[in-house]
């Protein structure tokens, strides 16, 4: 239970900025089919399957069906596990609204600098790689000494990459998206594939979606999601 909820919450909390939207999105609920797989260190661990949801602007939702029982609940600054089954949950609180890598790809919510400007990133070059324009953002001096550089990747409008560098140049987390299902305007990846260092073991998290359903009402499971009355909230301490 515990190694699942940290595979599934290190892929959410990649990076820890999100910017306000800029305009009203397109989009305002997604539902799909995903499967992950977690190589670690080249052995592969059980698959995990479940449903996506997300609802504008800032409420994102996995319901993981397999191998456990499991909801993991982002709105905007806050977290929450619940274990239906073992009738537990966590929550966590934190200053700055948690990230979550798909929400960077509703093109129409965030900018194409993920609001990297208004966090105190400054843009050190930009150049072209096989048709892929890479954007290089130097951190504020406030956070120079946990991170280093981050590097974006747009192409046709979408963004396809975001790295995250530590600030000896070593990567912290690299993430990729493919194989795009457009909704008025919005780029959905059906492919994400997260890279990640844990220890000197090198971890790859490949997620899948299947049949998305857009701007349909969420079950209300969802829609208005709550830990039941009489379980048990444990808070864990969140960031600043």
């Amino acid at each position: 239970m515990t190694r699942t909820f940290v595979v599934i919450a290190c892929l959410l909390t990649t990076l820890g900025l999100l910017a306000k939207p800029t305009a009203p999105p397109p989009v305002h609920t997604i539902a799909a089919a995903f499967t992950r797989t977690v190589t670690r260190g080249g052995v592969a661990e059980a698959p995990i399957h479940g449903t996506l949801y997300f609802q504008s602007p800032r409420v994102i939702a996995f319901k993981v069906t397999v191998p456990i029982s499991q909801w993991l609940v982002y709105q905007g600054d806050s977290l929450t596990i619940y274990y239906p089954k073992e009738r537990t949950a966590l929550h966590m609180q934190n200053q700055a609204p948690i990230m979550a890598p798909i929400f960077q790809v509703l093109s129409k919510t965030l900018p194409d600098d993920l609001g990297l400007p208004k966090a105190g990133f400054t843009l050190a070059r930009k150049d072209v790689k096989k048709g892929v324009l890479y954007t290089y953002w130097t951190p504020p001096a406030k956070a120079a000494k946990a991170i280093g550089q981050t590097i974006i990747g747009l192409a046709h409008d979408r963004l396809v990459s975001v790295e995250v560098h530590d600030p000896k140049g070593n990567l912290i987390s690299r993430v990729e998206y493919a194989n795009f299902s457009d909704f008025n305007g919005t780029a959905f990846p059906l492919e994400m594939t997260v890279t990640r260092l844990q220890g000197k073991a090198t971890v790859v998290e490949k997620t899948s979606y299947t049949k998305p359903v857009f701007n349909q009402p969420l079950p209300a499971e969802v829609a208005n999601f709550h830990v039941p009355a009489g379980v048990p909230i444990k808070e864990l301490g969140g960031g600043k």
